[in-house]
């Protein structure tokens, strides 16, 4: 065990009594620590199911997997066996596919319709149809997720700043009223260029 030697008083204490000193502030962090000891078992026991993160399996692991016969879907997709091998070859083959193959498997999913997949699969057959519908319908609601609305950028600010200030001495009106004439008139051109009355 440690010792340690005040200066205050010349003597020597031990740390362990140190630690277990109280300044009249409660229990020192070291008293605390030892209440807080939790096994392993019981900090995974305390952790939720949806608190916990998967580490996803690379692609090429669970095409092989249906290719194998030990399941019939990838990340909740179906796949026949023929259309798994078709993927393997299209990843093994393909510029994009021997690039991005490390990437999770609904990415690539999405992805390998438009880059080729069809040189690998019978493009005729229900189920690549249905799966190819299926991709376009999952990069859609993934777009449409992504969508960021950006705000005005500064030159945008200055230029209809200086709208604002033309209307408001042309007509006379405080600057909040022609902020709302601004906004008017630019909700009814861009009905008019919707409609065709001006081109864009």
């Amino acid at each position: 065990m440690m010792e340690v030697t005040t200066e205050a008083r010349g003597n020597t204490m031990k740390l362990k009594d140190l630690l277990n000193e109280s300044f009249g502030m409660g229990e020192l962090p070291s008293s605390k620590l030892l209440k807080m000891k939790v096994s392993a078992k019981d900090m995974l026991e305390s952790v939720g199911e949806d608190d916990v993160n998967e580490a996803r399996v690379s692609a090429k692991k669970l095409l092989q997997s249906v290719v194998k016969g030990e399941t019939d879907r990838v990340e909740g997709i179906k796949l026949s066996k023929e259309m798994a091998q078709s993927f393997l070859d299209w990843q093994r083959m393909s510029p994009y596919g021997k690039k991005y193959g490390n990437l999770p498997f609904h990415m690539l999913f999405t992805a390998a319709f438009n880059w080729g997949l069809n040189r690998h699969a019978d493009k005729k057959s229900k189920e690549y149809k249905e799966l190819e519908a299926k991709a376009k319908q999952m990069f859609k609601a993934r777009r449409s997720e992504s969508v960021v609305t950006e705000g005005a950028s500064t030159e945008e600010k200055r230029i209809v700043m200086l709208a604002v200030k033309t209307i408001a001495k042309y007509r006379n009106v405080p600057i909040d009223q022609s902020v709302v004439d601004v906004i008017r008139a630019a909700e009814e051109l861009q009905r008019d260029i919707q409609n065709g009355k001006v081109k864009k």
